[in-house]
């Protein structure tokens, strides 16, 4: 058996000629044929009764859903209403920052109640350990604005009582 060699006309390209002209498709999936449909949306409030897809299916979660809303506002106002029952009417905590204070002692020993008071209200509303960083952070702001106010009234009485003294 004699090998024979055959030339052809088409001419052949190198490989790595082909690999620079589109690394894309070098590394590229061949395409699906034809179109999958997609996977059918479960509900976890879908049950057996709950028809399998098209209008009726997504009305009957539609009434589910909207059960499950009206009964959490309903108890998120059953809350509301029994802590505004049980729990005096709070100021907020920036009133009583703003009103003015005999001394900082006394603005320490308001603030200790006001905090105790707002622990007492969120444990009443089970919410005690989920205080609002917010109110939190305007709480410190307004405390040390205060404490510097009281302080820069402090050093201003001992000026006036010193100048006083000195007269």
């Amino acid at each position: 058996m004699a090998l024979v060699e055959v030339k052809s006309e088409v001419p052949v390209e190198e490989p790595s000629s082909l690999a620079q002209a589109s690394p894309k498709k070098r590394n590229a999936k061949p395409k699906k044929q034809g179109c999958k449909r997609p996977p059918a949306v479960r509900s976890s409030f879908a049950d057996a009764r709950t028809p399998l897809d098209g209008v009726e299916r997504r009305s009957a979660l539609n009434r589910i859903y909207e059960e499950r809303r009206q009964k959490k506002r309903k108890m998120s106002q059953d809350i509301e209403s029994s802590a505004a029952a049980s729990a005096p009417d709070f100021r907020p905590l920036k009133d009583k920052l703003n009103d003015k204070f005999r001394d900082a002692a006394h603005l320490l020993f308001d603030t200790q109640t006001v905090v105790k008071q707002e622990m007492t209200r969120l444990e009443q509303q089970g919410r005690a350990l989920c205080v609002d960083y917010e109110e939190r952070r305007d709480f410190l702001i307004l405390l040390r604005a205060r404490l510097l106010g009281l302080r820069l009234e402090a050093s201003d009485d001992e000026e006036t009582n010193d100048q006083a003294l000195a007269a």
